[in-house]
């Protein structure tokens, strides 16, 4: 039986001051607790300051030859109650917002985190307390003291640390020199993890654990491995390992129960057996993460980590079902209106085509016409360009996205007509340029890298374009293209650019103008935006379609964006009734069930003529900022920079 108690411990703060920076101790120990019973799991809680701090170092004060392991975790609030006697082996640590923060076993020496890399603490980050959970193996001859030191700083850092926890439930069967359990998920959030230390557990029986990345094919990629039998620390990384939004990710235990003679169980106890990787990763946003039995739960900073500073929205729910015009005039009830960055672009630059983010979400790239115009005479009826020389000026733009402060500029004398951007997960830049009929790939200063389609020529086989409107990328380097204004038709090509499958044009259910395309690699859906059908269409790999919504006096579906969790983000614009442009998240009720529905919708007051859009901070509603690009042809008010008003 296993049996939790409950301690408490007064704060106790060794303060000094260097340089301004307020450095605090928090010590998380036990007070001198008599270990009764075997197996018995003990917790001692500690409150942080109310002020903005960042763990910095964790000092661990135990020996394996009386601690087990212990876990400890970052709460917004305590459970009401505080003692517990649960024989099932659980336990209610956090009264809410409840994340890992640090682990350890096995005599593992202490963690500093780099330098720039933090875990924020206090009432802005929603981490006010904190519980160890100590797992004692035998009762104690002595009083225990066990514990942690937290290392607290007041200097603020440049990123946030967390711990991405992998688990499963499993059996592993008697007399077998080696057994395998498995636990796969899909990373689904905002922005890249960038991987600095790992830790592996198992009881034992473990022989070995390890991380691989899995491609949509199947096929492996060995990141992690290291023997459970080793001192259980968290290993530092020589290179920061880079965990990609959509990446499939896999921990896989070796077990040896060569000398077991009854099945072993995953559980709590010394009896049992457990298989957990530990990834401790940094990110601009805090986020808290966990993979437990193949289904990878993100958990979002609205529910367990807010954030100070940010700009609180919430989108106004549409009733599921036809959405009416009366649904979503400006003056019904509950409709949000989005709130502008006034100055944030001052940038001169035409019509814009296409908006992207950088990886990091650090940059915003932006694709525009200059002083070109597509207008009625842009193009002949066989869908040349009328335009005999390309556009003389840059027109792609780089500007910081916090401040709009210009970066950088190319592609002079390269483009026709600027349409489709899109940032792919190594930063490569994907164009289509109407005028050429082409697709294109750029490094990030514009060296190209990959042309698809005959320069300024049209058509309708397999070898060509016609007026090509958006590109997506997979994790895996495979790509689709919407395509576009005169062929109607999704192509898929493989990472080197080779034809796998193509769909839409000449069919029953063909597009009219599928004008954006995104990918979820997780859920394996692609999504287009029908424009003049005003519907958003979700397919499979293969091309079959799933889902769908009709977006009716919401308007012409413009750009979709990608919003982690599964939903998306639509740009619409009902043009044809001269009305104010829209965002609209889209959910998809039961994937594979053919229900797409609009769930909320914002107004868009200050977009005159809306195309593209992408978006920074998605996983959190508090912190969510849209960038809309429009063809209005003026040159400083063609991208906006929006928070969604509450």
């Amino acid at each position: 039986m296993t049996i939790y108690c409950f301690c408490r411990v007064f704060l106790f703060l060794a303060l000094r001051t260097c340089w301004g920076d307020v450095e605090e101790i928090v010590p998380v120990l036990m007070n001198d607790v008599k270990v009764t019973l075997s197996d018995q799991y003990l917790q001692v809680r500690a409150t942080l300051p109310a002020a903005s701090r960042f763990i910095s170092s964790f000092e661990p004060k135990a020996s394996a030859q009386t601690v087990h392991h212990m876990l400890m975790y970052g709460c917004t609030t305590l459970p009401r109650q505080i003692i517990q006697r649960n024989p099932s082996g659980m336990s209610k640590r956090c009264g809410s917002g409840e994340r890992l923060i640090y682990g350890w076993a096995k005599d593992a020496p202490g963690l500093a985190l780099p330098d720039h890399v933090g875990v924020h603490t206090g009432d802005a980050a929603g981490l006010r307390y904190i519980t160890l959970e100590i797992h004692y193996l035998q009762p104690t001859s002595e009083p225990d003291s066990s514990g942690v030191l937290v290392h607290l700083s007041s200097t603020p850092r440049d990123s946030l640390a967390g711990i991405l926890a992998f688990a499963t439930h499993f059996t592993i069967p008697p007399r077998l020199d080696s057994h395998e359990v498995s636990v796969t998920c899909c990373y689904s959030g905002p922005e890249p993890l960038r991987g600095f230390a790992f830790r592996v557990h198992t009881h034992t029986l473990g022989r070995s654990v390890r991380l691989d990345r899995v491609s949509a094919l199947g096929e492996t990629q060995r990141l992690l491995e290291r023997s459970p039998e080793l001192t259980q620390i968290f290993e530092p990384l020589e290179e920061e390992l880079i965990i990609q939004p959509g990446s499939m990710l896999r921990v896989t235990c070796r077990f040896n129960s060569s000398e077991q003679h009854q099945p072993v169980h995953a559980g709590p106890s010394h009896h049992h057996e457990m298989c957990n990787l530990y990834l401790m990763y940094h990110t601009k946003e805090a986020l808290s993460l966990q993979c437990y039995s193949d289904n990878m739960n993100y958990i979002t900073p609205t529910d367990a980590l807010p954030r100070s500073g940010s700009t609180p929205y919430r989108f106004a729910q549409l009733l599921p079902g036809t959405i009416a015009a009366s649904d979503v005039l400006p003056d019904r009830p509950g409709v949000g209106q989005a709130a502008q960055t006034e100055g944030w672009n001052e940038h001169a630059h035409g019509q814009v085509g296409g908006v992207a983010l950088s990886p990091s979400q650090e940059s915003v790239f932006i694709f525009h016409r200059g002083n070109r115009r597509w207008d009625g005479g842009s193009f002949t009826a066989d869908h040349r360009i009328t335009a005999t020389s390309p556009i003389a000026e840059d027109t792609v733009l780089e500007v910081d996205a916090s401040t709009g402060k210009f970066k950088q500029s190319w592609g002079a004398g390269q483009f026709y007509m600027p349409h489709g951007l899109t940032v792919d997960h190594d930063g490569h830049l994907w164009i289509t340029d109407c005028g050429l009929h082409q697709v294109i790939k750029l490094s990030r200063t514009g060296d190209t890298l990959l042309t698809l389609g005959e320069e300024l020529v049209p058509g309708h086989d397999s070898e060509h374009f016609c007026k090509p409107t958006q590109v997506a990328v997979s994790a895996d380097g495979s790509f689709f293209v919407a395509d576009g204004y005169c062929n109607s038709r999704v192509m898929h090509f493989n990472a080197q650019g080779k034809l796998v499958k193509k769909w839409g044009s000449g069919t029953a259910k063909a597009f009219n103008v599928p004008h954006s395309i995104v990918v979820d690699d997780c859920q394996e859906r692609i999504y287009v935006a029908d424009r003049e059908n005003r519907m958003v269409m979700g397919y499979g790999i293969d091309g079959m379609l799933l889902s769908s919504v009709s977006l009716g006096a919401l308007g012409a579906v413009y750009d979709l964006a990608q919003v982690p969790g599964g939903s998306l983000m639509a740009l619409t614009w009902p043009r044809q009734e001269r009305r104010t442009p829209f965002v609209v998240r889209l959910v998809e009720t039961a994937v594979g069930n053919g229900q797409l529905t609009a769930a909320s919708a914002q107004l868009l007051p200050m977009v005159d003529s809306p195309h593209a859009l992408v978006l920074t901070g998605a996983h959190n509603d508090n912190t969510t900022v849209v960038y809309v690009g429009e063809t209005r042809f003026n040159q400083r008010s063609a991208l906006h920079k929006l928070h969604p008003g509450s």
